[in-house]
């Protein structure tokens, strides 16, 4: 069954990238915020700028998903706590 990344179901039960030397499956994909027209048109050129520079790595992103929809944890303290571990990566992203 393909599997996609990021996703819990990597995380829950230890799924693994299948070598795929000949890209069948189009190889690896990337993903990207989303947002509506009105937050870009209204945003500031420095929210902007912060936002091209964040980067999450697969293993992180299917950790937090993991942790939201298999153990059910609050978005907003998952998040909050993830950022107090993580202020080299906020403190790079801001400059």
């Amino acid at each position: 069954m393909p599997l996609w990344e990021p996703q819990f179901l990597n995380r829950a039960y230890g799924f693994r990238p299948l070598a795929e030397p000949k890209s069948i499956l189009g190889g690896r994909e990337a993903t990207f915020l989303v947002t509506n027209k009105d937050f870009i048109n209204g945003a500031s050129p420095r929210v902007l700028e912060i936002l091209s520079k964040i980067q999450l790595d697969i293993d992180t992103l299917n950790e937090l998903d993991y942790q939201v929809n298999v153990l059910e944890r609050d978005t907003k303290s998952l998040v909050k706590e993830w950022m107090e571990s993580n202020r080299d990566n906020i403190e790079e992203w801001i400059q």
